[in-house]
């Protein structure tokens, strides 16, 4: 009797230690972006008994930031969050975030090499630390309405030299707008780059600046001739696109569905329009690791990130979201090659990736958003001066750099 209660008590407590580790991972995806998060996640718990993941949405970006914060501030955090990219130095300069640097050496030096090269210049920060793994990362793209197009005898504009002219032309012939340039600096981060500028450096924004006066004056240029609109929301922007009221659109290539929700037609997916050369910002959000967690259950986060990374999970990722993949070696997955074959249009944000860049990620960026869209509003919707409102923006914004 007692070797079979001795044998009983071990059982239960081999059991006991055998509880797979639980992990939180707070994230801001919602709608079929969201279902897709929960697609993996449950992917990833069928695949193993030792880590279950609990997923919970938590807002969009900037509310999930203040969230965590929030969280940080009163001494606790999730395991694992997702972070937008221009939002991760924020929060590793509150040394809350484990360093992953170490982690991407010896056995995973391999997971490394295979990101994409925007990718790695993304996550390394200036000390040499990595704070965290891209997961659902983009670029913008032009979506276009091909019948709109064709009654004014044009093509999807590839450079500014000729965007001007298409744009006069589908304005007489359509009696639409080309298209509507939005505030959010997103798209002119990589216009400006095309155009052999910048658009912040260490010291402050670059938006006075020749290189990157001249795109906003081509768009300003653009509007007051009656041929391109403002952009005020994105959901607007998508909206009008459905109705007829805009040519083209420019988007995250993860919009693709959300656009396809709001048309009625066949649309075409164009890559973003250049200056001198093309060049594209990489946006969306990483995942991080909170470095004061447990030790098993950062072993536990670090396992999940792994998974997410392989290029399985990339290509089902990719075909759920149309976000791209972070590693090269999942384009080269036979089914991934199938399905973009069949899908061309859907191959348009990885054929930008060689010559893609990080979005800035200098701390006091963020910051400088809000004022930098309210200074291009002024000059869009009530005629403020260029110049003027561009030196007064950098003189305004300068103290967030310092």
């Amino acid at each position: 009797m007692k070797k079979i209660v001795s044998l009983l008590a071990g059982l239960l407590l081999t059991a006991a230690f055998a509880q797979p580790v639980q992990l939180s991972f707070q994230h801001a995806m919602s709608g079929p972006l969201g279902e897709a998060v929960t697609t993996l996640v449950d992917k990833y718990n069928a695949s193993q008994d030792e880590v279950v993941v609990n997923e919970e949405f938590i807002g969009s970006y900037d509310q999930a930031l203040q969230k965590i914060l929030a969280q940080l501030a009163a001494g606790s955090s999730p395991d694992i969050a997702q972070l937008e990219v221009a939002l991760v130095a924020r929060v590793a300069e509150s040394g809350n975030l484990f360093d992953l640097s170490p982690r991407l050496q010896g056995d995973y030096q391999a997971l490394y090499d295979d990101l994409w090269p925007v990718f790695r210049e993304q996550i390394q920060r200036e000390d040499g630390k990595i704070y965290a793994l891209p997961f659902n990362n983009s670029n913008p793209v032009l979506y276009y309405n091909p019948a709109l197009l064709e009654q004014a005898g044009v093509e999807p504009p590839r450079t500014y030299a000729e965007f001007p002219e298409i744009a006069r032309k589908i304005k007489e012939a359509t009696g639409a707008y080309a298209v509507a340039f939005q505030g959010f600096p997103w798209v002119l981060e990589g216009t400006v780059w095309s155009n052999g500028g910048e658009i912040v450096g260490t010291d402050g924004l670059k938006l006075n600046e020749p290189n990157a006066l001249e795109v906003v004056q081509t768009w300003t240029d653009m509007i007051r001739s009656g041929d391109a609109a403002v952009g005020t929301s994105l959901e607007q922007m998508q909206q009008d696109f459905g109705a007829g009221k805009l040519a083209m659109v420019f988007g995250s290539v993860a919009s693709y569905f959300f656009v396809d929700q709001a048309v009625d037609f066949e649309f075409g997916v164009a890559p973003l329009p250049y200056f001198d050369e093309p060049k594209v910002p990489v946006g969306g959000a990483d995942l991080v690791i909170f470095s004061g967690i447990p030790e098993e259950r950062q072993e536990a986060a670090w396992d999940f990130l792994v998974w997410l990374a392989q290029p399985e999970q990339q290509f089902d990722w990719a075909r759920m979201t149309n976000y791209v993949p972070v590693v090269q070696s999942a384009t080269e997955l036979p089914a991934f090659q199938a399905f973009l074959a069949e899908n061309p249009d859907r191959r348009v944000g990885i054929d930008q990736l060689p010559y893609a860049r990080p979005r800035p990620s200098l701390p006091g960026y963020p910051q400088a958003t809000p004022e930098i869209v309210e200074a291009l509003e002024s000059i869009w919707l009530q005629n403020a001066p260029v110049e003027e409102t561009l030196n007064q923006l950098v003189d305004r914004t300068r103290r967030y750099f310092r």
